[in-house]
């Protein structure tokens, strides 16, 4: 299992291009796949309407932010992505599927930060 887990992150990183400009893509894989993507939250735009999905308290509780949305799939920065419970919260919490990134908490934190003020 855990090869097949490997193999299947190493497609995905070499099928996913850039997040931003194909998230449609990961429509069919599973929300849980370890993140093998990083997602740079200080120099990446965030979409608003990823972050105005949830509250900002669930937000810094989980250590996450949405990033941005295409249709039915929402792509997440997570501090822990290998966080099964967070993940399945979100996933609840949102009812759509989650592609997961990871990032720094610092980075999170400031991106939370930022788009409170803008909201």
């Amino acid at each position: 299992m855990g090869t097949l887990r490997h193999r299947s992150a190493r497609v995905l990183e070499r099928s996913c291009g850039d997040l931003r400009r194909r998230p449609s893509r990961f429509g069919a894989i599973p929300a849980f796949v370890p993140a093998s993507r990083y997602v740079d939250l200080e120099r990446d735009a965030i979409d608003p309407s990823a972050v105005s999905i949830l509250p900002v308290e669930v937000w810094r509780r989980l250590r996450a932010i949405g990033v941005s949305r295409d249709g039915d799939v929402l792509i997440v920065a997570m501090a822990d992505p290998d966080d099964e419970r967070a993940v399945r919260e979100l996933e609840l919490r949102t009812g759509l599927r989650l592609f997961v990134a990871r990032a720094t908490e610092e980075t999170i934190h400031a991106a939370i930060d930022r788009s409170h003020e803008d909201g």
